[in-house]
């Protein structure tokens, strides 16, 4: 299985004139798109009366090849259209070959519907929409009945920058091919429901040749996690891990982090601080070594006496002032792979070019939305889409940045992006960010690079989320770790 490609809509008509050019012709590229979406239906629902409301473009003429083909399928199947297909069109054709009359006009939904089919527009469209069109859409969203959008939604913009006021709100979101910028980020992404990507027949390597935006995250593109440990592994090899610690009232976050990292996989964590603090932490910790730091040694003598860590974590209520200042500057002068998050960002924005300057693939940034601001102020929403923010971000730092959200984005200096979309609203509470600190320095402890073990890490987050549901703290999420691994080896076998 491979990781599906995120493009945008002009590279989505490049694909289709490629098709064309291939010798697939938009009608069998429509009769391939509509057969396919009638078979996801059949595969997700059960026979019901449907129907089927056709716009008059492409997205249309899909509906006209889901109606010819659930009738055929024994379905009891009403078409209704908002006007008729243009003239000399494909999707003209398409009606013209549908068993099923279609009402000239919408006017009223028919209250004993169970499912409906919205093929008006795709995310081709580009303009506000008329009275008659928002009103359907509200009916629409106040049917009792499930909806199955066909390639985005009426009323999406399929690059995600607006036109979402008023839309369809779907369950489940039919598309092909690939995904576009509107089915993975928000807010556009969750009038989308579950997306679901059907294969129309594209010759093999033509996809993959496009230049896709980003990718989707899936474990297909960091395949050797979880690290499997040798017959000859022990607990140095296996990574070592170096935690900051706030102050004795503020240990929390650090632990939730070494915690993490030690549950995927380093051989090796150690929490690092005060001595107040550390004796806090030795009255909650057993696993994980401490280590007391006096007042006034720089981070630089500190890793020089302990075994020299792998990775080093710095932020999560460490601090903000001079120290927490030189402790990063120390650990990226080293040249010990990095994760930076809260604090630790919150310190960097006052000068970000001067930490930017030492940053390198092996450091990595935990930024969410307010902290991104502040560390790239000109890289706003004017400024683009999520992605194009975040690949400008992770190529001035010239490291990898994740920006964590709903739609979580990871990009390296490189220029790659993936967007993550296996989340939990149930992650939304205090520490879950210390514990994805901790699960990508984890990860980097055992010499997996800083991309790959970001986008392992949101991932298996967010599978932690989704495995516990509700009323999951913080403190769960370590614990679980071991079962969301389990289970991906399992897979792999």
């Amino acid at each position: 299985m491979s990781a599906i490609p995120i493009l945008t809509t002009k590279n989505c008509y490049q694909a289709d004139k490629q098709a064309i050019a291939s010798g697939i012709t938009p009608v069998t590229r429509m009769e391939n798109a509509g057969s396919g979406a009638a078979e996801s239906i059949t595969a997700r629902y059960e026979k019901c009366k449907t129907l089927i409301l056709c716009g008059p473009g492409a997205n249309g003429g899909d509906g006209y090849v889901i109606a010819r083909k659930l009738h055929e399928a024994g379905w009891s199947v009403d078409v209704m259209a908002l006007t008729a297909p243009v003239a000399g069109s494909d999707a003209e054709f398409m009606a013209q070959q549908c068993p099923v009359d279609a009402s000239s006009r919408v006017r009223q939904l028919p209250t004993d519907i169970e499912l409906i089919v919205d093929c008006l527009y795709g995310a081709g469209l580009n303009r506000a929409l008329d009275a008659d069109t928002t009103q359907l859409i509200h009916q629409v969203n106040q049917h009792k009945s499930p909806v199955v959008a066909i390639d985005l939604p009426s009323g999406i913009f399929g690059d995600s920058n607006g036109g979402f006021a008023p839309c369809i709100v779907a369950d489940t979101t039919i598309t092909f091919a690939v995904k576009k910028l509107a089915h993975v980020l928000e807010p556009e992404r969750s009038f989308c429901g579950v997306v679901e990507v059907v294969d129309i027949g594209f010759p093999d390597g033509m996809i993959s040749d496009m230049p896709e935006v980003a990718l989707e995250n899936s474990p297909c593109l960091w395949s050797q996690i979880p690290v499997q440990p040798g017959a000859q592994s022990h607990k140095h090899n296996r990574g070592r891990l170096w935690v900051g610690c706030g102050g004795h009232l503020q240990t929390g976050a650090a632990r939730l982090a070494a915690r993490a990292g030690l549950r995927i996989g380093a051989g090796w964590v150690m929490l690092g601080g005060s001595k107040k603090a550390m004796q806090v932490c030795a009255a909650h910790e057993t696993s994980i070594v401490l280590q007391t730091r006096p007042k006034h040694q720089s981070m630089a003598k500190t890793l020089q006496t302990s075994p020299v860590p792998d990775c080093v974590i710095l932020g999560p209520a460490g601090g903000i002032g001079a120290r927490m200042r030189a402790d990063i500057l120390d650990v990226l002068r080293s040249g010990i792979a990095a994760v930076l998050d809260a604090d630790a960002l919150r310190v960097m924005s006052a000068e970000p070019e001067v930490f930017f300057e030492l940053c390198n693939e092996n450091t990595v940034l935990l930024p969410h939305e307010a902290e991104f601001l502040g560390l790239f102020p000109d890289l706003n929403q004017t400024f683009g889409h999520k992605i194009n923010r975040v690949k400008a971000a992770a190529s001035r730092a010239g490291c990898t940045v994740l920006l964590k959200g709903a739609d979580s984005v990871i990009a390296n200096a490189t220029g790659r992006a993936v967007v993550n979309t296996k989340t939990s609203a149930w992650l939304a509470t205090l520490g879950t960010g210390d514990v994805l600190a901790g699960m990508v320095g984890g990860l980097m402890a055992q010499r997996v690079g800083g991309m790959d073990a970001t986008c392992a890490a949101v991932w298996i987050h967010g599978a932690l989320g989704q495995n516990l549901g509700a009323g999951l703290i913080a403190e769960d999420l370590p614990n679980e770790i071991p079962n969301i691994l389990k289970n991906m080896a399992i897979k792999s076998k």
